[in-house]
């Protein structure tokens, strides 16, 4: 699987191109025939998809999992807790769930370039 380092991240284009799974079409009618979903939607199904083929192939700084430190003893079971009930939503509400997500990772994006060029400011260049 490709990878994209950028800002010390990792960003997996298969989660990535997930997002272009979630257009709008796709969680607006998720009980309608494809074809009228498709006829209804080409538009913005099309922007989406441009917009997330962008984005794979950009620069732009985005948070990674991997800087969390670890968890501390009292907050492993909170976390199990919500890990499951996430698990279950995936599993009962696939796509609300996945454009949830979506809608949190993009919604995250100006927030991880805005860290990223607070800490370049502040962190003196070799």
């Amino acid at each position: 699987m490709a990878r994209f380092a950028i800002y010390g991240t990792c960003v997996r284009v298969a989660a990535i191109a997930g997002l272009a799974v979630l257009s709008p079409g796709e969680t607006a009618c998720a009980g309608e025939a494809p074809e009228t979903v498709i006829a209804a939607f080409a538009k913005p199904i099309a922007a989406f998809v441009i917009l997330i083929a962008v984005l794979m192939v950009s620069r732009v700084p985005t948070f990674s999992g991997k800087n969390i430190a670890r968890v501390r003893r009292e907050y492993v079971l909170p976390l199990l807790a919500a890990m499951a009930l996430l698990f279950v939503l995936l599993v009962s509400f696939p796509w609300e769930t996945l454009a949830i997500f979506a809608a949190v990772y993009l919604a995250l994006i100006p927030l991880s370039v805005l860290s990223y060029y607070r800490r370049k400011r502040t962190t003196p260049s070799d």
